[in-house]
């Protein structure tokens, strides 16, 4: 039996101390002693990501129109960096890493390959792994904590459900007492208490170079021959899909400004993991109910109502990063860097038809209603086993209408992220604070 090329190729990235790795000594030369002192993590992606990736990673090459002595067409050139040899190796190009979406367990994104590859475009709030406090009922809206400087406004929490559940909700609020509201009701049962999860956080980080550093990718096949090595990747797209059968796949694009042919490995190839790191735990959307809020539109900060289960089959969001070079020429890799200029979500749901639910998206759009829907994807309660997207005003693309099959009836939502302006600023809020969406990892 064949097992194919691709079957024990490994696919490796690092968060780079410099972008494009650079040789500090020669402009025109990636400095491979400092790449392989990075930490690298190897990442469990499919044979189609990984054939897709390396086949992605191109020189770049220019053909002018010159009028010649000779006539006729003229060569291709390679639009690289020259040294005495001629034109340096460089290559670039957009890679998709496609991987099953997993929650952090006990490690710190930054400790993941996926946190790696996710850190270089968005912007991060990252918790200490298993941090909880108790939650205590107030009002259905809001509980207290403990102590002060747990909870911010803008922070996504995961309260515990007696269910054993998780429902991740919106902190539009922190005042008085260290008393949290929240837009959606949190779940604790009245006169009771709850623990209380807190999330790691990503959100966009828009008209700037994020703070994360940039990232370096190792693709290599079984043998070890042809190896790319990319360099000065910032992510480009984030795709995350909930299937009906309960699986949550995520790829991130990741848009790489230089990097080499190479016919040997600059960094032993690990054992790949999910999301590269072991102790990562299993996410399924069975167990994660997704809610959508009142209509805010005539709402002003904070925001808080009542909030619905919201009967949806599977969703997909994508995340698409607008990518600027930062340019003074200063590095082999055409530019310096590359700022976030903006960022946009986009998606789809399938929703049972709404019949008499209370959120139906065709009146949703026929009224302007500006509602907040959390797409969640969770286990129990154990601490680190949770992901989803929050998306503050869920704006339908188009009217979904009717889709009637032959056994049931459902609609097909188009939707993007509209504006949120929901948290308040009683306590200092976090950077997340009335951001369109925040991707969340329970801690």
């Amino acid at each position: 039996m064949s097992t194919g090329m691709n079957n024990g190729a490994t696919t490796m990235v690092a968060e780079e101390s410099s972008y494009g790795s650079v040789d500090p000594t020669d402009a025109r030369a990636l400095d491979t002693t400092a790449l392989q002192a990075l930490t690298w993590y190897s990442l469990r992606v499919t044979q189609d990501s990984f054939a897709a990736g390396a086949g992605s990673l191109k020189m770049p090459t220019d053909e002018r129109a010159d009028v010649t002595l000779a006539g006729g067409r003229q060569p291709l050139r390679v639009l690289t960096a020259v040294d005495a040899s001629g034109p340096v190796r460089s290559i670039s190009g957009d890679v998709p890493l496609s991987m099953e979406a997993r929650g952090m367990g006990a490690n710190l994104p930054s400790a993941t390959g996926l946190g790696v590859l996710l850190a270089s475009g968005l912007g991060l709030i990252q918790q200490t792994a298993g941090a909880a406090v108790t939650g205590t009922y107030v009002t259905p809206n809001t509980f207290s904590v403990p102590s002060a400087g747990v909870i911010y406004p803008g922070d996504i929490v995961a309260v515990t459900q007696p269910d054993g559940t998780l429902r991740a909700v919106k902190a539009s609020d922190v005042s008085g007492l260290n008393v949290v509201t929240t837009v959606e009701p949190h779940g604790i049962p009245a006169a009771g208490t709850a623990t209380v999860r807190l999330c790691h956080q990503y959100y966009i980080a828009s008209d700037a170079v994020p703070s994360g550093g940039s990232v370096a990718a190792q693709y290599a096949p079984r043998d070890g021959y042809d190896t790319i090595l990319a360099v000065g990747g910032r992510v480009a797209k984030v795709d995350i899909t909930a299937g009906g059968t309960g699986a949550v796949d995520i790829v991130v694009t990741v848009r790489f400004g230089d990097g080499q042919y190479q016919m040997s490995t600059t960094v032993a190839p690990t054992e790949p993991l999910l999301i590269g790191a072991a102790g990562s735990t299993a996410l399924r959307t069975r167990v994660a109910p997704v809610l959508v809020t009142a209509d805010h539109s005539s709402d002003s900060a904070p925001y808080s109502g009542t909030a619905t289960a919201f009967p949806v089959r599977e969703w997909s969001v994508s995340i698409e990063l607008d990518l600027v070079p930062v340019s003074d020429q200063g590095t082999r890799s055409r530019m310096s860097d590359m700022r976030v200029s903006s960022a946009t979500l986009s998606g789809s749901m399938t929703v049972d038809s709404p019949n008499s639910f209370p959120a139906d998206l065709r009146e949703w759009l026929r009224s302007s209603q500006k509602r907040g829907v959390g797409f969640a994807a969770a286990g129990a309660n154990a601490a680190g086993n949770g992901c989803g997207i929050w998306v503050g005003s869920v704006e339908p693309s188009e009217d979904p209408g009717y889709t009637f099959a032959p056994n049931d009836r459902t609609q097909v939502v188009s939707f993007r992220a509209g504006d949120y302006a929901g948290d308040g600023s009683s306590t200092t809020p976090t950077d997340a604070a009335n951001t369109p969406w925040v991707l969340w990892f329970v801690a």
